[in-house]
């Protein structure tokens, strides 16, 4: 990794925003109900907040059952794809009737624990219907009750949008073409970021700001 994972480029003030100002997202429960693996999993609630995440992670990382893991995988994912659904709740329904679903998802936090977060990174390789970004939405998930440093954050379209528009190359910050170096750069990135910002800013307060540049709100 670069000695300076921001590459020496700073974070814009005037983008800086509280993750804690992100508003729950509303679901539609009858859309996600009427895929089987997903009604057997868990009851989709009309909307969902970071915070209640948090505190679903905290709930399950104290007794983490496969079934468990599932639960809160599937409200994550729900969170993850928003009012407009698309097609997360086709590719949710893939993924909780995978066979390497439970692995991974245990795999995951083994490996978070561990401080293996590029590796638990690349785990969604084992997970059919998920791809890096809403695996990543897990690891964040999961990673705000594990203790995992450096902390999981989201990195998904729109934050790869607003990396781009501030010039920031997670290859040359990583020193490496490995995506789970990668990921671990953009997590340093924004830890650094954030110190720089001082005023209490966090991590995932940088990560809320670049998804919200992204979507050019």
């Amino acid at each position: 990794m670069a000695d300076d994972p921001t590459l020496a480029i700073p974070f814009p003030s005037g983008h800086l925003l509280r993750s804690s100002d992100h508003g729950a997202v509303t679901l539609r429960p009858a859309t996600w109900a009427a895929y089987k693996a997903i009604a057997a999993t868990v009851d989709a609630p009309e909307s969902i907040t970071r915070a209640a995440l948090a505190d679903a992670a905290r709930e399950t990382l104290a007794a983490p059952s496969p079934d468990a893991l599932r639960r809160l995988f599937a409200l994550t994912m729900m969170w993850g794809s928003g009012t407009s659904n698309g097609r997360g709740p086709r590719n949710t329904n893939t993924a909780l009737r995978s066979l390497g679903l439970d692995s991974a998802l245990a795999q995951s936090l083994d490996r978070l624990q561990d401080g293996d977060v590029g590796g638990a990174f690349l785990l969604h390789r084992k997970v059919p219907g998920v791809g890096p970004a809403f695996f990543t939405k897990w690891l964040w998930v999961v990673g705000t009750a594990s203790g995992a440093s450096p902390r999981p954050l989201i990195l998904d379209s729109l934050v790869w949008t607003a990396l781009g528009e501030l010039g920031w190359d997670s290859r040359l910050a990583a020193g490496t073409r490995s995506w789970g170096a990668r990921y671990v750069a953009y997590l340093t990135a924004c830890e650094r970021w954030a110190e720089a910002a001082g005023d209490r800013w966090t991590p995932e307060d940088i990560e809320y700001s670049l998804f919200v540049w992204g979507r050019g709100d």
